[in-house]
């Protein structure tokens, strides 16, 4: 079967988080933090054991203050929990879960958000039923060097948008290793895709 193929039509499912949809409250935020009025927006994955817990944290973008990324490291490592990963097989896998914290001294702006999309798709005609911007998310399963060996869309998707997308991902997909135990793992990641005419 061509690799294509395979990448469309395994089934893999991402890790989700249970429980509350933000693990922060405003009395997170350091003290010194809040005094120096430091801001920003920490962008970071979690590596998810198969059981659905965090193993590793790892700041893809800081938000120019270390001590609030390692304070939102530090607490989605002991507060998030996950359902896990399903790697091709069916069998449960390691997984990545990635997000954002704005840190926001106004606290109507002091929250956590998806990070995406990863990519932007414009077509020459949507798919028929399919009314502007549409945005799927893909569980991509990883080999422990980072390339995709399998992908499909979250429930829900049209399949001619689900293929396009692992199409896509396939090609242009940013290698990501994950770590657990200081070794590095095979894991089911997402990639969030907006199509547009």
């Amino acid at each position: 079967m061509p690799v294509l193929g395979l990448l469309a039509m395994s089934t893999v499912m991402a890790a989700a988080p249970t429980g509350p949809s933000t693990w922060y409250i405003g009395d997170d935020y350091p003290v010194q933090a809040f005094e120096r009025r430091w801001e920003g927006a920490t962008l970071f994955q979690l590596t998810v054991d198969p059981s659905g817990k965090p193993v590793n944290c790892t700041i893809e973008q800081s938000s120019g203050h270390e001590l609030l990324d390692k304070r939102a490291c530090s607490i989605a490592m002991k507060r998030a929990r996950f359902m896990q990963a399903l790697g091709s097989g069916g069998t449960p896998a390691y997984g990545v879960y990635r997000t954002r914290l704005n840190w926001a001294i106004d606290p109507a702006y002091f929250a956590q958000s998806e990070i995406g999309p990863d990519f932007e798709v414009s077509l020459s005609k949507m798919p028929d039923g399919s009314t502007g911007p549409v945005s799927i998310k893909y569980a991509v399963e990883v080999d422990s060097a980072g390339n995709p060996v399998a992908c499909n869309a979250f429930p829900g998707s049209p399949l001619v948008l689900s293929e396009l997308g692992c199409a896509k991902i396939k090609q242009d997909f940013r290698k990501t290793v994950s770590t657990a135990d200081g070794r590095t793992v095979a894991a089911v990641q997402t990639a969030w895709i907006t199509f547009s005419e």
